[in-house]
């Protein structure tokens, strides 16, 4: 929805409106319980163990602390199976700075792999892969841009190495893969964000979900500083707990999650009628995600940056998820690399990400598609 200048915002935020949690604040502050896994804190992870039909959830303060202690949890399994660290994680470049940050956190080091062209998910070399089995701790796909990449395929590939797989879904709840299963199920867990801009936004937090009880018991230890009922730390952790404030706004979004979710894909089925004859490309499955934004790539021989100029003189946001790549930021350059990363280098130089709310109606839908033509 336009701003009151109007101006076509990029993302606008979509919490629960104030009126449905302020019964819930209300309880929160008569219970003077506000974190330490209270019971919105319980009551969100069961509800999103029955919205993603998985065995165990556990909210975090954040994605990225959730990618965190994912990783250093299986990073710690490995190391005691084999006797000794590999050092690396295998993920694709094109993604969020977060996903490699939590992997050196976690004490390892980030070795980046290409992706396919069409649904601009991690490719899946196994050739490649194998050949580097010695040196990986684990293998971290993403769900790129909330979409499905390949997990059936990682999965036996990851198996058959005797790797652990992880997969940062950070903008997918509510996406499904290929099979109709919804994200959530995969590998040995799957990461979500509930940032302000996602569609699942409740402010700040995430989600780790995991068919694994050992592993869910790891987590809620390494939220919570390490520690279990006993006062004593046996072991590392962090203060990575949601607070009750934050799952109660969770508990609220997820109750019209769906209705919002049918939002989103109208605003990005009537982009794709307008665009795609035109000569924009599209991710392939992209109709499978919640559509935190909807990613397009240029035509042939347009040029992104006086583009997105022009728009934005005409008062329409665009983004670059994920330009630069990984790879072409000055903390990763020397990373190293399962194969040349074309595809990557491509698509970051012709990715454009359009405006995408809840609240977008077509009238405003078809004005930037208007401005997009034009210029183009």
């Amino acid at each position: 929805m336009p701003t009151p200048d109007g101006r076509i915002p990029f993302l606008e935020p979509e919490l629960p409106p104030l009126e449905d949690v302020e019964a819930d604040l209300r309880e929160i502050y008569a219970s003077g319980v506000f974190s330490n896994g209270g019971p919105f804190d319980r009551r969100l992870a069961e509800g999103v163990c029955a919205y993603l039909e998985v065995a165990h959830c556990v909210p975090v303060a954040s994605g990225t602390l959730g990618l965190m202690l994912a990783i250093r949890a299986l990073a710690r399994r490995e190391r005691e199976g084999r006797g000794g660290a590999r050092p690396y994680v295998l993920l694709p470049s094109f993604t969020f700075p977060a996903t490699a940050l939590a992997v050196e956190w976690a004490g390892l080091e980030p070795m980046f792999c290409d992706i396919d062209p069409e649904t601009w998910q991690p490719r899946l070399d196994r050739t490649r892969v194998e050949a580097s089995a010695g040196r990986l701790a684990m293998i971290l796909s993403c769900n790129t841009f909330g979409a499905p990449s390949d997990v059936s395929a990682w999965s036996e590939l990851a198996a058959s190495l005797d790797l652990p797989l992880a997969v940062d879904s950070a903008s997918g709840l509510g996406g499904r893969y290929a099979d109709g299963r919804r994200l959530g199920g995969a590998g040995v867990c799957e990461v979500f964000s509930m940032h302000a801009t996602k569609t699942f936004g409740v402010g700040e937090g995430g989600l780790v979900t995991t068919p694994d009880p050992e592993l869910a018991r790891e987590l809620e230890r390494l939220r919570n500083f390490g520690l279990d009922e006993s006062p004593v730390c046996e072991g590392p952790g962090l203060n990575a707990k949601l607070s009750e404030i934050h799952a109660a706004i969770a508990c609220r979004a997820l109750e019209r999650h769906e209705e919002a979710l049918a939002a989103r894909r109208r605003v990005a089925d009537a982009y794709r009628a307008r665009l795609e004859p035109q000569g924009f490309a599209f991710q392939r499955l992209g109709e499978l995600s919640p559509y935190q934004c909807v990613s397009v790539r240029l035509p042939e021989g347009v040029m992104r940056g006086p583009l997105r100029e022009r728009l934005l003189s005409s008062g329409i946001e665009t983004r670059t998820y994920f330009a630069p790549a990984l790879h072409q930021q000055p903390r990763w350059k020397d990373c190293p690399r399962l194969q040349e990363l074309e595809t990557t280098e491509a698509l970051c130089e012709g990715i454009l990400s359009l405006p995408t709310s809840n609240r977008l109606s077509e009238a405003d839908v078809e004005r930037v598609c208007d401005a997009l033509l034009r210029l183009v």
